[in-house]
C-alpha cells in the first residue's frame, strides 16, 4: 500500500475524525479508502451509463427505437416492486 499526504481544511478534519468516532471505521485512512473506492465504482457506473446511453442514441439515429408505452412500464414496474416485496421474508 502507498502513503500519501493531504491537507483538509478542519471542517472535513472533524468530518472524518466524527466518523471514525461514531465507530464505522478503524481510522481517518480506512475512511478516506472506503470513499475513494466508493467515487471509484460510481464513476464505473457512470461510464456504463453513458456507454449505453450513447448505444441507445446511436440506434435511435439509425431508426431502430421503438416508441414507448409509460403507463405499461410503470405497470410492470408495480409488477416487479410488488413481487420483490412479496418475496422478502
Amino acid at each position: 500500500m502507498v502513503t500519501i499526504s493531504i491537507s483538509l481544511p478542519e471542517s472535513l478534519k472533524s468530518h472524518i475524525d466524527a466518523q471514525v468516532a461514531a465507530g464505522g471505521y478503524a481510522d481517518a485512512g480506512e475512511y478516506v479508502r472506503k470513499l475513494l473506492e466508493h467515487a471509484a465504482e460510481q464513476t464505473g457506473k457512470l461510464e456504463d451509463l453513458r456507454r449505453e446511453l450513447q448505444i441507445g442514441l446511436d440506434q435511435s439515429a439509425r431508426g431502430e427505437s421503438t416508441e414507448l408505452d409509460i403507463e405499461a412500464i410503470i405497470a410492470e414496474g408495480r409488477t416487479i416492486r410488488a413481487n420483490q416485496t412479496a418475496a422478502k421474508p
